[in-house]
């Protein structure tokens, strides 16, 4: 359905073809590999999020932490599992509020992309990623590969 309404949406920049089927003739236009790699695209995306098990919230902060972690680690030539970090240092660079980040965090430990290496009430805490610190989601899922059809018979 997805690739009909992308095919649709350049119905006016495509020709109309016509086939005889008995006696009707069936006006169409053709679906191009453009379009299911369009509708791959917005298929992934989506089933992508809608997979996840984590908010959208947490999903931004897990992406911005894991590129922070990634920088720096590749700076001081450190594994990233020997960085670590604090939720000021993370509230600075992403932007986000004392709350945001609180909420987040603790979303990403529950669910175990994120580890406290130390830290008690009224410490400082410090984190680190859990992990390759990713999220898989739905990768891989798509609705054709473009390059595997056959064009058709004329």
């Amino acid at each position: 359905m997805l690739i009909k309404a992308i095919a649709f949406l350049h119905q006016q920049q495509r020709p109309v073809k016509e086939h005889l089927h008995g006696d009707q003739v069936l006006r169409y236009i053709e679906v191009t590999r453009e379009d299911i790699r369009a509708a791959n695209a917005i298929a992934q995306s989506v089933l992508a999020q809608s997979a996840s098990e984590l908010s959208a919230p947490a999903r931004t902060l897990l992406t911005y932490i894991h590129a922070h972690v990634k920088e720096h680690c590749a700076a001081q030539k450190l594994d990233p599992h020997e960085y670590t970090f604090n939720r000021k240092a993370v509230r600075e660079g992403i932007g986000w509020s004392d709350w945001q980040v609180r909420t987040h965090i603790r979303e990403l430990e529950q669910l175990e992309y994120l580890k406290a290496r130390s830290g008690a009430w009224g410490k400082e805490y410090q984190y680190e990623l859990e992990g390759d610190g990713t999220e898989a989601g739905a990768a891989g899922l798509t609705l054709t590969d473009p390059d595997t059809l056959r064009e058709p018979a004329p």
